[in-house]
This record gives C-alpha cells, sequence and structure tokens, in this order.
C-alpha cells in the first residue's frame, strides 16, 4: 500500500509540473521498464493498475476515486521493455 501511495504521488507532481495537460479524449502509454517482462494479458495491466487509477483521476478530476479510469474517452496503452535488474521506470505519454 506504501509503495501504491508513493505511485500515485509520483503521477500527481507530474501532473502539476506538467508544462502541457493532456486534453480527452486522449491515449495514454503507460511504459514498464524492468529486468523481467510480464504477461500482456493480466499482469502488465494489473501491474499498472494504481498509476493508471492516479493519471485517470488527474485527467477527469470530480468522479470517485478509481472510477475514473474506465471513461470511454480514454484510451489505455500498456507496453514493456526490457532493463537492467533494480532498473525500473514509467514512462507516461499522451496523444
Amino acid at each position: 500500500a506504501q509503495r501504491h501511495t508513493v505511485q500515485q504521488g509520483y503521477v500527481k507532481i507530474a501532473f502539476m509540473n506538467a508544462k502541457v495537460k493532456p486534453e480527452l479524449p486522449c491515449t495514454v502509454e503507460i511504459v514498464r521498464i524492468a529486468p523481467r517482462f510480464l504477461d500482456h494479458k493480466d499482469n502488465l495491466p494489473m501491474s499498472m493498475k494504481w498509476i493508471s487509477d492516479q493519471i485517470a483521476d488527474c485527467l477527469i478530476p470530480g468522479k470517485a476515486k478509481g472510477q475514473a479510469d474506465s471513461d470511454e474517452r480514454i484510451t489505455w496503452l500498456f507496453k514493456q521493455e526490457k532493463g537492467k535488474p533494480k532498473e525500473y521506470k514509467v514512462i507516461l505519454r499522451f496523444y
């Protein structure tokens, strides 16, 4: 839970500091960089759940927490790249 809170905090800070705010409708691409791949069907999207919830909450303020990610104006893409051990990063792209 603590890790998820930290992840959500980073997303909030990124949105507050962004020079350009994404507009709806948009596509959100989240790229996970880690030593091992997760399967695309279940594990990859679930590993990004807290992050995608927070992104959606920032894009659509006012909805109940965790509900905005199902909005039809947001298309989600989950990708992953191989990285070195102990190299973990999430890249967010909006278009």
